[in-house]
């Protein structure tokens, strides 16, 4: 055999290997790059109604970390990243569907509660609540909200399922729209609010002399609560206040009149920030 036949068939092999070669690294330089999920979102447990909750995540590259926020308690949270899916492992309190006691914490609620599913939504007291483990799994969706499952373990061998979706939570960006005058507004009377991220309505009965706002806020979920704020300048600010479960709750609203005489703002609470409409109650 000459050398320039070795040498061809040499180099024949040598093309071959390359070209058997090239895929094989392209696949392995390959990697997915995990989306970007640092910051607070506005998180709702789908269940009877929407629980509403904050999840802080902090990442670095692929690592994430977390900060669940149930009702003020704060539940710490670590996993990873990978493309637009992700999970984390901790631990939280365990709740589930009144009536089963499988999925509730302690017994199933006997009387009303049983069969009124805000009055045991009521009943939860998070200071007692057992703490099980806990796995969230979600993905970030197209439209940037993210939605997954919260899974706890109820027994060693049985699991228990919540659903969830959240959004991140955003500065609003300031408009020069001119300030609405609230010179001939009386909130005196009764209004319907509407909090939008956990989907709540309220109705509240206030009283104004002067700038003065005073009244109470009634729903399912929180009960009746205390409310103590102003109106001046097309601004309503006003504190609620209440017990819920053994537990005080303090809400903190602030608000914008708009030219069709209704409020919008948002919602400060142990839970996260919310956002808020106001109207004028229908006869």
């Amino acid at each position: 055999m000459t050398n320039s036949v070795v040498r061809s068939i040499g180099m024949a092999l040598f093309t071959v290997g390359c070209a058997a070669a090239i895929p094989t690294l392209a696949t392995a330089q390959t990697s997915t790059k995990p989306a970007s999920l640092a910051g607070t979102w506005n998180m709702g447990l789908i269940g009877d109604h929407v629980i509403p909750v904050a999840l802080v995540l902090e990442q670095d590259g692929a690592a994430l970390k977390g900060t669940y926020i149930f009702m003020g308690r704060e539940f710490a949270f670590a996993g990873a990243v990978d493309g637009n899916t992700f999970t984390l492992k901790g631990t939280s309190p365990l709740l589930g569907r009144p009536g089963q006691p499988s999925q509730h914490t302690g017994p199933a609620p006997t009387g009303a509660a049983a069969s009124n599913p805000a009055q045991a939504a009521a009943a939860f007291d998070v200071k007692k609540a057992t703490v099980v483990d806990t796995t969230i799994t979600g993905s970030l969706n197209d439209d940037g909200a993210m939605a997954g499952n919260v899974d706890v373990k109820i027994e060693e061998d049985k699991t228990g399922r919540i659903k969830w979706t959240a959004e991140r939570l955003r500065e609003r960006k300031v408009t020069n729209e001119p300030a609405v005058s609230s010179a001939n507004v009386d909130m005196t009377g009764a209004w319907t609010m509407a909090v939008v991220e956990a989907q709540i309505q309220m109705a509240l009965d206030m009283k104004q002399v002067g700038s003065k706002v005073t009244g109470t806020a009634s729903s399912d979920h929180l009960g009746t609560m205390k409310l103590d704020g102003t109106l001046a300048n097309g601004t309503l600010t006003f504190i609620a206040t209440g017990s819920n479960a053994g537990q005080d709750v303090r809400l903190e609203f602030s608000g914008k009149l708009k030219t069709d005489n209704t409020f919008a703002g948002d919602l400060t609470s142990p839970m996260g920030s919310m956002t808020w409409t106001l109207a004028r109650a229908k006869k």
